[in-house]
């Protein structure tokens, strides 16, 4: 795989901001003495074409590729890219490998259930795309080693990853619930992505240009869901790391964001729903955009966080419920 070169953009075009003289005042015995601000504020960089800013603003070397090769939006959002997408078996992460592939990218698929894995990969594979797959639980750190290991050995680098892995649980009171709800879902959903993002990101430090990784969270990990107790803690948990770890790692090019989906129609959501229908409609009925989401639409919001196209955005929580956390 060969990496993409993007002419820079010229700033010949930045207008000179007009010097302003100061206006003319009466006699003043402090004449020619300046305050403070005003020595302050003749320190301030105006961008002038041709002239780099001086030494104090000088952005750090991580950033120069950034703002000197804006994305090229003629060419798929993740071209040549190799990335990595977790809980790949079904659902988000499966519409993910369809749209990361068709996107540009190459894909490793990471999941528990080999015959969906097997079925998907060969999917892609037949569509012309490069796909492979790792079976790997998120929840064993040394799973997740391996799977990254075998990545680089087919691909050489990581550029992007999705961590999609995530479980569930039946509504309960939690009064009613036991220690092993609450295990499996925070050692899946907390665990799992405290896992992914350690390895993810060792592999981001050797690549010069970073990487990109997306964490799956949940409106659930925004404001309290008609949900378990332990899956909104664990989505919260989510968010909680994606910032942490986006403001330690952003000096190193690597971005770090989350996605918050709404109700989407995905095997677990199904489930979830086939044991509780009373709360399908009462979701619908509170979402202004009345419906479930697809998976595609989710997987398309962690395409661009995974692209260039999103080379700001840092820290983030992107939440794609039809507008059901704006009520």
């Amino acid at each position: 795989m060969t990496s993409r070169t993007i002419k820079s953009r010229s700033q010949d075009h930045l207008p000179v901001p007009p010097a302003k003289p100061p206006p003319r005042k009466a006699a003043n015995p402090r004449k020619g003495v300046r305050k403070k601000s005003q020595q302050k504020m003749s320190g301030i960089h105006h961008p002038v074409a041709g002239k780099p800013p001086p030494a104090t603003t000088a952005v750090p070397p991580c950033y120069v590729h950034a703002m000197t090769h804006p994305p090229n939006t003629t060419t798929p959002l993740m071209a040549n890219q190799a990335t990595l997408i977790t809980g790949a078996s079904s659902g988000i992460g499966a519409e993910a490998a369809r749209v990361f592939c068709r996107e540009g990218a190459a894909v490793t698929l990471i999941a528990r259930r080999e015959p969906q894995l097997v079925a998907l990969t060969e999917e892609l594979r037949n569509a012309g795309h490069q796909a492979q797959y790792v079976i790997a639980d998120v929840r064993n750190t040394h799973d997740i080693a391996h799977a990254i290991e075998t990545h680089l050995n087919t691909y050489g680098r990581l550029d992007s990853a999705f961590n999609n892995a995530g479980t569930g649980a039946t509504p309960q009171p939690m009064h009613l619930l036991d220690e092993t709800t609450y295990d499996t879902v925070m050692d899946t959903n907390t665990r799992g992505t405290w896992n992914s993002m350690r390895h993810e990101i060792r592999a981001m430090l050797n690549n010069p240009h970073g990487g990109q990784i997306v964490n799956n969270s949940s409106t659930a990990g925004l404001v309290a869901t008609p949900v378990t107790a332990p899956y909104i803690a664990s989505k919260h948990a989510i968010i909680g790391l994606t910032k942490a770890a986006a403001n330690e790692y952003a000096p190193h090019n690597i971005r770090i964001n989350a996605i918050a989906p709404g109700t989407t129609k995905t095997e677990m959501i199904n489930n979830w729903l086939t044991q509780n229908p009373h709360i399908e409609q009462t979701l619908l009925n509170t979402t202004p955009l009345p419906r479930m989401a697809t998976p595609t639409e989710i997987a398309e919001a962690a395409a661009w966080l995974c692209s260039p196209r999103s080379s700001f955005v840092l820290g983030t929580t992107l939440s794609v419920d039809g507008g059901w956390t704006t009520r």
